[in-house]
């Protein structure tokens, strides 16, 4: 004989409540998917798109704690677990790009000449208002 799985007294059957969260944990697929309103930029037409909730728990959705422990076994095996980021070489800031790092907050007239001089490698670049 099958064991009951629902709330209800003997003799009823499962609840309307019931019915499509077994149904979906049967299935494996999300209990709890929240639900996006996309509209067509075209058409207008406005459609209903259920998205599932991600949750890592499996006391609250075991099939999203599942994807989501499947993911990190994935990216544990390709490496992603590193316990330090590799250093990625940075391209080296132009003039204007140090310039704008000098610049803000101040006033035309209260510009730091020497130190743009200096930054644009003695290069000029300066007028005098």
């Amino acid at each position: 004989m099958r064991a009951r799985t629902t709330s209800n007294p003997p003799g009823r059957g499962p609840s309307f409540d019931e019915v499509p969260v077994e149904t979906a944990k049967r299935f494996g697929v999300c209990i709890r998917p929240m639900v996006l309103e996309r509209t067509d930029t075209v058409t207008g037409a406005v459609s209903h798109v259920p998205v599932p909730c991600g949750n890592t728990m499996e006391a609250v959705c075991s099939a999203c704690a599942l994807k989501a422990k499947v993911l990190r076994l994935a990216q544990c095996r390709e490496g992603r677990h590193l316990d330090h980021e590799p250093e990625m070489p940075g391209a080296r800031a132009t003039f204007d790009q140090t310039v704008a790092d000098v610049l803000p907050g101040r006033s035309d007239g209260d510009l730091d000449r020497s130190r743009i001089e200096r930054l644009n490698g003695g290069r000029g670049g300066v007028t005098s208002p």
